[in-house]
């Protein structure tokens, strides 16, 4: 994966949203073995949860709580 869209994303991303008040971390798609919303209540939490989940999932990272930063690869 060269770039930082959408499109060079192969597979599930990890997301990491506004819920509420709160920020909630999940695998979109999915997969049927791990399919929980984790909340947290400030961003750093949340986010260093979904850096986890992308390294253990292999897989990039959708950033939807600031929609400026776009798609990254974070499974490197």
């Amino acid at each position: 994966m060269s770039g930082d869209t959408e499109a060079d994303l192969d597979g599930p991303v990890v997301v990491i949203a506004r819920e509420g008040g709160d920020f909630v971390t999940f695998i979109d798609p999915a997969p049927a073995k791990d399919s929980a919303r984790k909340l947290f209540s400030d961003k750093n939490t949340a986010w260093g949860e979904a850096l986890s989940m992308c390294r253990q999932h292999r897989c990039g990272l959708r950033d939807e709580a600031d929609p400026r930063s776009g798609n990254r690869n974070a499974a490197k």
